[in-house]
């Protein structure tokens, strides 16, 4: 029989890991915080399933940063990168691919 420490801390884990997709899930359609990519709309998800808490910190810090905010209140339209300049790109002159 295993010590009950260690069985508490196997349901604790479990629930985290349980509540992570949906804590990312919530985010992405409650709260209206989708993805640019559509398809990283089922990664994280499916990321936090197995790496939990820890999958939550990196979709907070990196996927959550660069997605735009399209909520209830329409604080970031769609468009609203339409006038922004354009990223440079070293090889752009180049007459031939850069491969």
């Amino acid at each position: 029989m295993p010590p009950h420490w260690l069985t508490v801390l196997s349901w604790v884990s479990l629930g985290a890991a349980a509540l992570s997709p949906v804590a990312i899930l919530a985010d992405n359609y409650v709260f209206g915080h989708r993805q640019r990519m559509r398809v990283m709309e089922a990664v994280w998800p499916v990321t936090a399933l197995y790496f939990g808490p820890v999958a939550v910190w990196a979709y907070y810090r990196w996927a959550r940063a660069a997605a735009p905010h399209t909520g209830m209140h329409g604080d970031h339209p769609p468009h609203a990168n339409a006038g922004r300049a354009k990223m440079a790109m070293p090889m752009a002159s180049l007459d031939r691919p850069f491969w």
